[in-house]
């Protein structure tokens, strides 16, 4: 949450800060064109990449956006690789 807020607040601060520039190089129906489009690919993008949660439980969220499989825990991987690092160092210790 804290990023999206801070992506919209320099988003307005760049408007509010080049809009005018923008409308007399380019005029205000390019200018609100442009805002236009980037409206739209806002929108295709939600549609395409945001899952729908409504009606749905927390536990059926989460699977849904789990990529391990069914009763296969996830692993930390940078964790997991590290202690075998130690467990093979510590194996091969000579005396």
């Amino acid at each position: 949450m804290g990023f999206s807020f801070t992506v919209h607040w320099i988003c307005n601060f760049l408007v509010g800060l080049y809009f005018l520039e923008f409308v007399k190089k380019f005029g205000v129906g390019a200018v609100y064109a442009g805002f236009g489009a980037v409206s739209l690919l806002t929108a295709l993008f939600a549609y395409n990449f945001i899952v729908e949660t409504q009606g749905r439980s927390l536990e059926e969220i989460e699977m849904s956006l789990s990529t391990a499989t069914p009763g296969k825990q996830k692993q930390n991987l940078f964790f997991s690789s590290v202690v075998d690092k130690l467990k093979f160092s510590n194996s091969h210790e000579e005396f």
